[in-house]
């Protein structure tokens, strides 16, 4: 009985932990802000030359992309915020999950991110909850914090810069579950 009492009761937060983490909100797989290196890679270490546009191209659409094609248009409509001409789209997949596909505001190529195709927010700290993918419109730098593409071996924080064509991971910072 004892046991079950003590498995019961909320965890107790160290002085250290973040707001979200008190009472018991963390475990040792939660990625916490801290956890953030020092000498990450910054968006001005990536910076995009921004063209302005005053009408974005429609996204041409192929193949299997035609399953996501409101959402691809959608995107498309909406204009550049990425990488100096580049638009990245999104949908839902599920609780706390994202697809992605990063659209050509100029020639409305639709390039699909097979490497980063889907992203998990799951057991992220509150503070960082909100700004599990992170990129700007002045830089080809995009930083993921959580897991991608459903694989556990990809957990953690992710920084990948855009080519033009694909998006290359330049650092990872493993955090699996335990």
């Amino acid at each position: 009985m004892v046991f079950a009492l003590a498995a019961l009761a909320p965890a107790v937060a160290r002085a250290a932990d973040p707001p979200s983490c008190l009472g018991g909100g963390c475990d040792g797989g939660t990625i916490l802000p801290d956890e953030i290196p020092a000498d990450a890679p910054r968006f001005a270490d990536y910076p995009a030359r921004v063209v302005p546009i005053t009408r974005p191209a429609p996204a041409k659409i192929v193949g299997a992309q035609r399953w996501f094609r409101t959402r691809l248009r959608e995107g498309a409509e909406r204009g550049p915020n990425f990488a100096g001409h580049y638009t990245l789209a999104t949908w839902g997949c599920g609780a706390g999950c994202v697809s992605w596909a990063v659209i050509d505001a100029v020639t409305g190529r639709v390039f699909d991110t097979s490497n980063m195709a889907t992203t998990q927010n799951f057991n992220v700290a509150d503070e960082l909850a909100q700004h599990t993918v992170q990129y700007r419109l002045d830089s080809r730098l995009l930083v993921v914090i959580g897991e991608i593409n459903e694989n556990p071996k990809m957990r953690g924080i992710s920084y990948f810069v855009w080519t033009g064509a694909q998006l290359d991971r330049v650092r990872f910072i493993a955090h699996p579950e335990p």
